[in-house]
């Protein structure tokens, strides 16, 4: 029987009809599923780039951390290291602080920075005691001076108020070093009665660390993670230490002795429990904020030799504490205290003589 025209279906017609089906129209599955295919290959290409840009970053900072991270310089171990004999100990709050004491006249308070301690600053007592009553004491959980801070410690600036009050010392020079400096600053804003005038020796500013000094730090957490020994420290000192010309006094210097070093080392977890403890209060790590209201004689000291940014700090400050001098010790960087004892001795002294000619001023009928 023949079929009906209109009813008679061609194999054209049967492939038109199957091509029309796996494509459909707009909103039909076909449609549908090469719109979900192009977006499974769209997804698939920015995972790929994202998992390629997190390895290029990874590999990058690896790169980046690995020469602190990896320096496996050790100073050679000292066999009976010297014990610290200091004068006596201050106690503060059932710590006790062990201090040196030397000379008379005008009272000077030394307060050490991070890395270093008593024993650092021995050349500089030495050289200011001739006419000074030179008092230098370790902080609270540096070698002698019990554990670590923390959190429950009063501020560190409590701790140096306490050792001129019990070694009666009210009006002093106070002297601070690196993260020292921070301390002297406090003690001079909060209890300025105590205070007669600030030598502020190369600063330690948070606002102002540059990132090469945030990748030795990252790099010194990294190392204190897998080290039990003492060398964790040991890039980020090289790098505080390192003048602008690249010059290592860490490594070249003969005042960093092999027993200078482990001194200097010893201080351990020290430093990051004061800033934990200095985060806990909710303190700044030095206290810029009424820098403008310091009534005593102010100096500024920066080694001639020291990284950019010392300097660069010390112009900042310059102009945020009135009347403040800036000196610049020659061929020296920011390990003064053992690079050049006499010159930051005699940095102190200058301040010294201001204070005393101020008060002399003061009192004259």
């Amino acid at each position: 029987m023949d079929t009906p025209h209109n009813q008679r279906i061609t194999s054209d017609d049967a492939a038109a009809t199957v091509d029309g089906d796996r494509q459909g129209g707009p909103g039909e599955p076909g449609q549908v599923e090469r719109r979900s295919s192009r977006g499974r290959r769209l997804f698939k290409r920015v995972a790929a780039a994202g998992a390629a840009a997190v390895l290029v970053v990874v590999v990058g900072v690896t790169v980046w951390l690995a020469p602190p991270v990896f320096d496996r310089e050790s100073p050679p171990p000292v066999a009976d290291p010297e014990p610290l004999e200091p004068t006596g100990h201050v106690d503060v709050g059932g710590t006790e602080l062990p201090y040196l004491e030397q000379g008379t006249g005008p009272p000077v308070l030394l307060v050490h920075g991070g890395g270093s301690g008593v024993r650092e600053f021995e050349a500089v007592v030495e050289a200011l005691a001739d006419d000074h009553r030179v008092i230098i004491y370790n902080r609270r959980g540096y070698e002698g001076a019990g554990a670590p801070v923390t959190t429950d410690d009063p501020l560190p600036h409590v701790d140096a108020a306490a050792v001129l009050e019990d070694l009666g010392a009210e009006g002093a020079i106070v002297a601070g070093h690196s993260s020292g400096a921070g301390i002297a600053t406090r003690l001079a804003q909060e209890r300025p009665d105590l205070v007669a005038g600030l030598v502020l020796l190369e600063p330690a500013v948070e606002e102002e660390i540059p990132l090469s000094f945030i990748r030795v730090a990252i790099a010194t957490q990294i190392r204190q993670l897998f080290m039990s020994d003492e060398r964790a420290p040991i890039p980020l000192l090289r790098w505080l230490l390192t003048h602008d010309d690249g010059y290592s006094p860490w490594d070249e210097d003969p005042a960093f002795t092999d027993e200078m070093k482990h001194h200097m080392l010893s201080a351990g977890g020290a430093p990051s429990a004061e800033l934990e403890l200095l985060d806990a209060a909710g303190v700044d790590f030095f206290p810029r904020e009424g820098l403008d209201e310091l009534d005593m004689p102010v100096t500024l000291v920066v080694g001639e030799r020291s990284r950019p940014h010392f300097h660069s700090t010390a112009d900042i400050l310059e102009e945020e504490i009135p009347g403040a001098e800036r000196i610049e010790l020659p061929e020296t960087g920011h390990g003064m205290q053992l690079e050049n004892p006499s010159g930051t001795a005699d940095a102190i002294r200058q301040t010294t003589q201001a204070a005393f000619r101020d008060t002399e001023a003061t009192t004259e009928p």
